[in-house]
């Protein structure tokens, strides 16, 4: 039976209402293989960056452990106070599953989805709400330049871009180098039938002075809430090629919103090996931070015909393509 009143009701305790929530997803089934030797080491190295970096009154983090090893333990309770969700699974469950069961039940109107061996550098979040502002369509922007998968869900951006968008060279040799060091692969900015490659030419936008990238991808990316609001799919399968596609990056040029990146590298990727740029560039600090004030000028506003016309801007899109027109 129950004796007197829970003293919890008479606290009147407020919740606080984050703008941004940055959902770190890891996978690390043990640190004895060759592959994982480092990836404690890394996943320390994510979680400090990101600690270090954010304005810690308007964004949180959330941890989704999928059936980890011990040595992540270690990790979780060396930041456990930075945390504020932890959520550990009994299996592996899958990126996609762990990102939708956690991005759709989140109040926060933008949302980071990263992999747990992304460093991120001074000012990142920042430099993300800029382009949220500034760019009302701006439905996804990654903190670092993919020039690469400019085209990748973007029909929109070269639809409705189509008479405005710039197409000169914007990224810098410096951090298309450092893109492609912590991707491991040379090749990514190669470009086949087109004169140039995207080394040497990027589209973009710039307004206000802000510069807005075309292309994301999503190991890390900020999101706005509402993408994940458009379908209750099921992700039966835990790992296909093609899933984050459909549950992840093909919402938001469905609704009709950009797929953008910053034009510098404000975080890199680890991999699975720490290198010299990582160990030069732990324990940075943010100079500069989104405000509250920052969060709520981002528009949300959600066109009902842009849902319906998508399958019309991804005609136009094919055939500007064929044509050689982008």
């Amino acid at each position: 039976m129950r004796i007197g009143v829970n003293p919890e009701k008479y606290k009147k305790l407020q919740n606080t209402n984050f703008r941004h929530r940055i959902i770190v997803v890891c996978y690390i089934p043990n640190t004895s293989e060759d592959y994982y030797t480092q990836s404690d080491q890394i996943l320390d190295h994510c979680i400090s960056s990101i600690v270090k970096t954010i304005n810690k009154t308007t964004t949180a983090i959330t941890l989704v452990l999928n059936q980890s090893c011990k040595e992540v333990d270690l990790i979780v309770q060396k930041h456990q106070k930075s945390l504020d969700k932890l959520v550990y699974f009994s299996e592996n469950k899958g990126k996609v599953y762990a990102v939708l069961s956690e991005a759709r039940a989140s109040y926060e109107k933008l949302i980071t989805i990263t992999d747990c061996d992304v460093l991120f550098l001074p000012n990142w979040e920042k430099k993300m709400v800029d382009v949220f502002k500034t760019y009302q369509y701006a439905g996804v922007v990654a903190p670092l330049p993919m020039p690469n998968l400019a085209y990748k869900h973007n029909t929109s951006f070269f639809v409705k871009k189509l008479m405005s968008y710039k197409y000169q060279k914007i990224v810098s040799e410096k951090d298309c180098d450092l893109y492609l060091q912590g991707m491991g692969n040379s090749s990514l900015l190669n470009r086949n039938n087109r004169k140039h490659n995207w080394r040497e030419k990027h589209f973009f936008l710039k307004h206000k002075n802000v510069i807005a990238l075309a292309g994301a991808g999503h190991f890390v990316a900020t999101y706005k809430r509402e993408i994940f609001e458009q379908n209750n799919l099921f992700p039966k399968i835990k790992f296909e090629n093609g899933l984050e596609d459909l549950f992840i990056d093909k919402p938001s040029d469905q609704l009709g919103w950009y797929r953008l990146s910053l034009t510098e590298v404000y975080a890199y990727h680890m991999g699975n090996r720490l290198d010299d740029f990582i160990q030069n560039s732990i324990g940075l600090e943010s100079t500069e931070f989104a405000k509250t004030e920052d969060f709520e000028a981002i528009s949300h506003d959600i066109f009902i015909l842009s849902k319906i016309l998508y399958p019309v801007r991804l005609f136009v899109f094919k055939l500007l393509h064929r044509i050689k027109w982008i």
